[in-house]
């Protein structure tokens, strides 16, 4: 028999609510569950009954916790404001914990439950594969669910004839194999099979729904960790059982022949392609029984997984978190913040000019409305920051300064970035193909290669970094700082620079007629003409080709 726990984790100001009961170990506000009532509903009960209180937050997460025997079903809420808890006579104290400063001894699953306050998602995907985090569970934007991905051994489905029924066996030792893991990793998961063997443009489009991120084995079966990005899709999958069913496109290996009743016996190798994974109403692998393709906790809850409400919020702010998030230190009101915790909201404000570059890796850029939201956010912590602030230690105007070339730093960077996503005129990419044609005959006659032209670069600072780069080649300027010359006085300088580039020969040194040995130069003009010249003692190039004289 099961036995079900809930609890809430209750977070405020970066503290972590932890009562100490009368043994002495310290855990988190938790008690006994009814499977006839929701697992929100009975955390809630247990918290009046724990704290004499209860009190509501912004909701983050949920998660189920498996121990042995025991399930539990905690939810995470960011508090604003609290009051001082009425303890049941079951604890003896209670406190406020930093998750870097927790008090020893620490419950087991408590431990656990504060760590996925900092996990990444392959780390949430580990501990589902694991059996210690139950599925489905919620991360950030994307719902996680543990999949079958196949089954081992021995499966009836219909033949290829499509009136017969065909056995059909998969080695476990084969299909749970290293490859196969390998394989697995980044499968598509779709609703239904396509209507072709395998996906094309058109059905991925339509009918993807999400991705294999961890694939494992369990029982002999080869399992993967899916996560699903379709909303009302995983509110279903959560509340009603579904299967799964791979699509398997078999390789040469692979046989089928006759059984002696007139069906079909099909031994499958290693796959060709394992093209998808598909959400069915019943699979091949559940082997006649019933769905069990998908891993859900629905009904270990009285109304199922009710941690997918409405009022929780799947991309809530982590709290406490050291990766990167969205929205952390978006909302920061610096009224009710102390000049300590603004520097730090800074800080971490600056993490959003990384996520805006990462954005424009699908080249749809970013738009300027975009960006002028990014940069009053950035500016109001700022501006918050320069506004009454007293420091008996230091002047306030050192502040002051600092704190405007951190303004001006952070304006030219968001500037730099809407320049990489604003697309060229036709006007500005015709001059780029001839300053890059124009420098592809100066590279020609040095040996060297154009670099290519930088997204958001002007035509004006791509020829200062092609002048640059043939610099070293020039009599006359060599040694010259680019970087301080007007654009008119540029051009003056690159016009000498090319032009010495051009003409440019390596040093060589005086060859006499009667060296034994022929030196080859070869130089590429503007015309784009090959020449080839040679320096040395035609008769010592010859020599092992002439006849002896006569005497000799």
């Amino acid at each position: 028999m099961i036995l079900l726990k809930v609890g809430i984790l209750f977070c405020y100001k970066d503290k972590i609510l932890l009562l100490q009961n009368r043994q002495g170990l310290w855990c988190l506000p938790s008690g006994d569950a009814s499977s006839r009532e929701s697992s929100l509903a009975a955390a809630r009960k247990v918290a009046i009954n724990t704290l004499g209180c209860i009190w509501s937050g912004q909701k983050l997460w949920s998660l189920g916790v498996r121990q042995e025997r025991v399930v539990y079903r905690f939810f995470a809420e960011k508090l604003d404001k609290t009051s001082s808890p009425r303890l049941s006579d079951d604890y003896k104290d209670y406190g406020w914990f930093s998750p870097d400063n927790l008090p020893s001894p620490l419950d087991t699953c408590a431990q656990i439950v504060i760590k996925r306050l900092t996990m990444t998602q392959d780390e949430v995907a580990r501990f589902m594969a694991d059996g210690i985090f139950t599925s489905p569970s919620w991360f950030l934007n994307g719902c996680l669910f543990a999949m079958r991905i196949s089954g081992t051994n021995f499966a009836i489905r219909e033949g290829p004839d499509g009136k017969t029924d065909e056995l059909a066996f998969r080695d476990p030792a084969l299909w749970t194999s290293q490859r196969m893991l390998e394989a697995a990793n980044g499968l598509p998961v779709i609703m239904q099979h396509p209507e072709t063997a395998s996906l094309t443009d058109r059905s991925f489009a339509e009918q993807i729904v999400g991705t294999v991120i961890y694939p494992f084995v369990r029982q002999n079966e080869l399992w993967g960790i899916a996560r699903i990005l379709n909303r009302p899709l995983a509110e279903e999958l959560a509340h009603h059982q579904w299967s799964t069913s791979p699509g398997v496109i078999t390789g040469r290996v692979s046989g089928i022949s006759l059984r002696k009743n007139g069906g079909f016996f099909n031994y499958e190798n290693m796959p060709f392609l394992l093209d998808h994974l598909a959400i069915c109403e019943q699979g091949v692998w559940d082997k006649g029984q019933a769905p069990s393709g998908i891993d859900i906790d629905a009904g270990l809850f009285g109304n199922g997984a009710d941690y997918m409400d409405d009022e929780i919020d799947p991309i809530a702010d982590q709290v406490i978190s050291p990766h990167h998030n969205p929205d952390e230190g978006v909302q920061v009101k610096h009224d009710d913040m102390d000049d300590a915790a603004l520097v730090a909201a800074l800080d971490k404000m600056t993490g959003l000019k990384e996520l805006m570059a990462s954005l424009t890796k699908d080249g749809k850029g970013i738009s300027d409305i975009d960006l002028a939201s990014l940069a009053r956010k950035l500016f109001s912590v700022l501006g918050g920051l320069d506004k009454d602030r007293k420091e008996p230690d230091h002047n306030p105007s050192d502040d002051k300064n600092s704190d405007t070339e951190r303004l001006k730093q952070l304006n030219d960077e968001i500037e730099a970035l809407r320049q990489r996503t604003t697309p060229l005129s036709d006007d500005e990419n015709n001059e780029i193909s001839e300053i890059t044609a124009k420098a592809d005959a100066v590279a020609v006659a040095t040996g060297t290669i154009v670099p290519r032209h930088i997204a958001g670069e002007t035509p004006m600072a791509f020829r200062r970094r092609l002048a640059k780069q043939f610099l070293q080649f020039s009599r006359t300027q060599r040694g010259a700082d680019l970087s301080t010359l007007s654009d008119q006085n540029f051009e003056i300088a690159e016009r000498q620079i090319y032009a010495d580039a051009l003409h440019y020969q390596p040093a060589q040194s005086s060859l006499k007629p009667t060296d034994p040995m022929i030196r080859k130069t070869m130089t590429d003009p503007i015309t784009g003409q090959r020449i080839t010249r040679y320096q040395g003692s035609p008769r010592a190039a010859f020599a092992p080709f002439l006849a002896t004289p006569l005497g000799s």
